[in-house]
């Protein structure tokens, strides 16, 4: 970008937003507005730990995004300051994932020794939460004959 002229630098800018801006809307709204609300909660969270919200310093970056999802679970950083299920707590995690991942960045969650998997401590924390979250609450529906 150094080496590019001013017009053309410009130009390059506009387009780089329209591809950004072309991502947020392959999603709805309250979707993008949820990540950025999480990514802000990220931010928070980061610098209450006083770390770098990239995690450019961090050796296992996976363990802070864990970190994260447990706090939000137990409402400590979650916006309703209450406990929530599991995979509530999970999509925020992902959101943080994805965030690095959009900025073309590796994916912490992901395994770094087998491409393409989810790192063992994720899958493993999911399905505990999975086990400890109370049965969801299904109603009957009506009778036809009422």
């Amino acid at each position: 970008m150094a080496t590019v002229q001013d017009a053309e630098r410009h130009e390059l800018l506009d387009d780089i937003r329209a591809v950004e801006l072309g991502i947020e809307r392959g999603v709805c709204p309250s979707r993008v507005a949820k990540a950025h609300s999480v990514w802000t909660a990220w931010i928070a969270f980061c610098n209450s730990l006083k770390l770098d919200p990239g995690l450019s310093t961090v050796d296992d970056p996976l363990l802070l995004i864990l970190l994260f999802g447990t706090q939000w679970r137990r409402g400590k950083i979650a916006p309703s300051k209450r406990q929530v299920r599991g995979r509530t707590a999970e999509d925020a995690m992902r959101q943080v994932g994805q965030a690095f991942s959009s900025l073309g960045m590796l994916d912490p969650r992901m395994n770094r020794f087998a491409p393409g998997t989810m790192d063992f401590r994720w899958t493993r924390l999911l399905k505990s939460w999975k086990k400890s979250d109370p049965a969801a609450q299904q109603v009957r529906p009506l009778p036809r004959t009422l």
